[in-house]
């Protein structure tokens, strides 16, 4: 059994706009962004490929990558809260407004995660030889 037998076509690999309205706050800020690279996801991807080449049954390979991938989105997921919270503070509501739309499209592939992992895949995992 494979995740991508279970989950839905699209549902993880939406065209979105985070980065346009990454940009888009940085212009109403009069900020310039530097393009950092984040060590946290950059590990979580290498920590991924390694459980890809894990001596293991597919299906515990899969709630393992189910569990990466969520570590990835949950570390996503807090930077545009923060983003959201930081912005209403400052009384910017309309800015607010996008880091917000982001964090509501992150938050739906998590779920959608997390259904996926307790409906099929950890009882598989659990089953000896799957």
């Amino acid at each position: 059994m494979r995740i991508s037998r279970h989950s839905s076509p699209g549902v993880f690999n939406k065209p979105n706009g985070h980065v346009e309205r990454r940009d888009q706050i940085a212009e109403q800020l009069g900020k310039k962004l530097a393009g950092h690279k984040c060590a946290a996801t950059a590990g979580s991807v290498e920590e991924s490929s390694d459980l890809v080449g894990e001596d293991a049954a597919v299906n515990v390979r899969d709630a393992g990558l189910i569990g990466a991938a969520q570590r990835v989105g949950h570390y996503e997921i807090a930077g545009y809260g923060i983003a959201r919270a930081l912005t209403k503070h400052l009384g910017l509501e309309q800015i607010a407004e996008l880091p917000g739309q982001t964090l509501e499209e992150e938050q739906e592939p998590d779920a959608k995660l997390t259904e996926l992992a307790e409906s099929v895949v950890n009882a598989a995992a659990e089953t000896p030889g799957k």
